[in-house]
């Protein structure tokens, strides 16, 4: 007799969220899907065959809980809840929003005794959508279970084992930090090279045959910057809440304060893409990075 499937609890299905969701039930686990908005659990539902839930109550006999928020303030609230309903149950939690590491201590303290791993995410929408995300996980490799791998799996290429409670979350703040600050610089670097007189395109591509070259030169500038798109999928107001998560180990570097103050200089950037950040740069300077072919 094969073994039951195990029972998935999926909270928050936004640009992230839905996707994994989805994968999760093409894996075969039995996904159960809640929202804040309750009509977008049963579209989901409804167009893929998940489970909508409706009370916290509903989630006593979850093998796993998994919540996709935008930040550990709100994840500890809803996970708390979920905690006060489910009485004697321990399912494992995992939290794949970015988050802060003082955070998932407190989390981890209010969910006991249930497991409780920061796991947060990178890769984007796409890597949602194709099952490529990174996981990097606030868990020793000991202590990650096959079941819990095989979880994971149906939506990450990539599990990294980061260490103790919080470890996933600092992981991933230091990652999006380096992540936007290589796109100022980058940018910055070639706008410069723009009022030189020389072609940034012609310059991408030489700096992408070069040891100058990243993620930022190679993708995200010629297919979100140069083309005007500026639609990546991942929120500015994301990504500056993001980097703040790594204010308590980040703090004294001149890098992150300088990166910082660019960040906040957008009081309001809900619906900005964070590839927009460029506009600044390109405004500082009196021209862009659009491509010469547009």
């Amino acid at each position: 007799m094969a073994p039951p499937r195990s029972k998935v609890a999926f909270l928050g299905l936004g640009a992230m969220g839905s996707p994994i969701a989805r994968r999760l039930k093409a894996a075969k686990f039995d996904v159960f899907v809640w929202n804040r908005h309750t009509e977008t659990a049963k579209q989901h539902s409804e167009k893929w065959g998940t489970t909508v839930v409706r009370d916290f109550s509903e989630l006593k006999n979850m093998d796993y809980v998994m919540s996709c928020l935008p930040n550990t303030k709100l994840s500890g609230e809803i996970l708390g809840q979920v905690r006060s309903s489910i009485g004697d149950s321990a399912p494992t939690f995992f939290d794949l929003t970015s988050g802060d590491v003082c955070d998932a201590r407190s989390i981890a303290d209010t969910l006991s005794p249930s497991r409780y791993i920061d796991s947060p995410i990178s890769g984007g929408p796409k890597g949602a959508h194709e099952g490529t995300l990174t996981t990097m996980a606030g868990v020793s490799a000991a202590d990650l279970s096959d079941t819990d791998r095989s979880v994971l799996e149906a939506f990450c290429k990539k599990i990294v084992c980061c260490g103790d409670v919080g470890s996933g979350f600092a992981v991933k703040s230091t990652n999006n930090y380096l992540n936007v600050t290589h796109l100022i610089l980058a940018s910055d670097a070639l706008l410069r090279l723009k009022k030189a007189g020389v072609d940034p395109e012609v310059a991408a591509a030489a700096i992408n045959a070069s040891s100058g070259r990243s993620l930022q030169t190679e993708v995200r500038i010629p297919t979100e910057v140069f083309s005007r798109q500026f639609n990546y999928g991942f929120r500015l107001d994301l990504m500056a809440k993001d980097v703040d998560c790594g204010e308590s180990f980040l703090a004294e570097s001149e890098f992150f304060q300088l990166t910082k103050k660019i960040l906040s200089s957008h009081h309001d950037s809900s619906t900005l893409d964070y590839t927009e950040i460029v506009k600044d740069l390109e405004q500082q300077l009196g021209t862009t990075l659009a491509s010469q072919n547009k």
